[in-house]
């Protein structure tokens, strides 16, 4: 459940004037529904030289089309700026770079959770529209990537690939309907990992995107009277490990004042690759 709080505006002002926003001349494109092989080879080619910024772009195009929306900021055939929108069962926004304001009404979202590393006036303006409609939390993200070079296996406790078998157990961590989860414990896209106590299932992790340059690593939740414990880390180990033998790296985010999740990813080789800002909103607030 998402919490009304005020924003801190000058935090907010003071991050966004360290990025640099530039001044290229620059035209917005929508690519809904108007997909060709020429711009999927755009895409492609700034996504493989850095897959940490376009990896939700690429997954979404690739697997969701009908789910989403891209709006292209280009100067030639390169991308100074997007907005990516996946309309699924709480809509999520990434607005990346040189964008100058957002095409779309975010009030008609409903909830919605945006990650924005843009202008100050566009983020100052999301937020504007989004508290016309309910409660809008900001904080500041921490994407981490964990590479071959830098990896630390971390093992103290057995981890297993879940399977329909834990389903009950799954969704006594993760609270969300049999059905999705099932549906999540068969996917090729969603792999959960789990971390037990005796036979009770007590830690999980999981990927949510899974591209052959990099696996994103989220849902990572342990049960409170095991934390503190190194389960999660183990967690997170074994997802890590499987990444790297398939040959891509491991990525995730986390909140920058979340100390224990930053030392236990940092010291199995997790390093901070890029900040920005996460915004969620909620219309029931």
């Amino acid at each position: 459940m998402f919490t009304l709080m005020s924003v801190d505006a000058l935090k907010v002002i003071n991050y966004l004037n360290m990025l640099n926003t530039g001044l290229m001349q620059v035209f917005m494109l929508s690519l809904f529904n108007a997909l060709n092989r020429s711009l999927l080879s755009v895409l492609k080619r700034h996504y493989l030289e850095n897959p940490i910024q376009y990896v939700y772009l690429m997954y979404n195009i690739l697997y969701y089309p009908e789910y989403t929306e891209l709006y292209l900021n280009l100067s030639g055939s390169r991308i100074t700026g997007y907005v990516l929108l996946w309309r699924g069962y709480v809509s999520s926004m990434h607005v990346f770079g040189n964008v100058d304001e957002i095409p779309i009404d975010v009030r008609s979202l409903g909830s919605v959770v945006i990650h924005a590393l843009t202008k100050q006036e566009v983020v100052m303006n999301l937020i504007k529209g989004l508290s016309m409609n309910g409660g809008v939390e900001v904080s500041r993200l921490l994407t981490m990537v964990c590479s071959s070079d830098t990896f630390r296996e971390y093992s103290r406790h057995s981890v297993r690939r879940l399977n329909l078998r834990d389903v009950d157990e799954f969704t006594g961590i993760i609270k969300m309907s049999k059905a999705e989860a099932e549906a999540r414990l068969t996917s090729p896209h969603w792999h959960y990992y789990g971390a037990f106590k005796g036979n009770r299932l007590v830690s999980l992790g999981g990927t949510y995107i899974k591209l052959p340059e990099l696996w994103v690593i989220g849902d990572v939740v342990t049960l409170p009277e095991y934390r503190n414990m190194g389960l999660a880390k183990s967690v997170v180990s074994a997802i890590v490990k499987d990444a790297l033998a398939s040959g891509a790296m491991a990525m995730l985010h986390v909140d920058e004042d979340n100390e224990p999740a930053l030392r236990a990813y940092r010291s199995i080789g997790f390093q901070a690759v890029q900040e920005s800002l996460l915004i969620k909103h909620s219309p029931h607030l």
